[in-house]
């Protein structure tokens, strides 16, 4: 099984919470021939793409899969940026500053200077990282996303562009 972590930051304090992937679950019968999700389904972490809406309210250590669903359904989280790291030693707080570092420096690009205001209670930006167990089977990439700082399933449409 691979690992990945989840790491959300709040006020410059982040959070690891390791995840788990087997298999990707038939998530192409779920996508339109642009990519984008047409019905709520489970997804491997593995198989996100930027744009993904999720719900990620209640996720805990032993979770393999994440809902996704279309971005007119409700939920409070988006993937807005995806990136790989470059191959070296698995260093975790290394990787944790990288991710850090561009997902805040993109974050503006995807949702606009405003970002904090697109939602009730502002946005959070946080991260999928490689675990030291995925990142020995050649995982590097990072998916980054921002959701609501309630958790409450509130979005029901893409924060593309939500923050001009």
């Amino acid at each position: 099984m691979k690992l990945r972590k989840l790491v959300v930051l709040v006020a410059g304090f982040a959070v690891a919470t390791a995840l788990g992937g087997c298999s990707l679950l038939g998530l192409t019968d779920h996508r339109d021939p642009d990519g984008h999700i047409t019905a709520s389904t489970n997804v491997n972490p593995f198989a996100l793409r930027v744009g993904d809406c999720l719900i990620t309210v209640n996720l805990d250590s032993n979770v393999a899969t994440l809902p996704v669903v279309p971005c007119s359904d409700a939920h409070n989280a988006e993937v807005f940026h995806m990136f790989d790291l470059p191959d070296g030693a698995f260093d975790e707080p290394a990787i944790r500053d990288a991710a850090d570092t561009v997902c805040y420096q993109v974050v503006e690009e995807y949702v606009g200077p405003r970002y904090y205001a697109v939602s009730s209670g502002g946005l959070k930006v946080f991260f999928f990282i490689p675990s030291a167990a995925s990142w020995d089977n050649g995982d590097r990439s990072v998916s980054c996303l921002a959701a609501t700082v309630s958790d409450e399933t509130e979005l029901t449409s893409s924060i593309r562009g939500q923050g001009a």
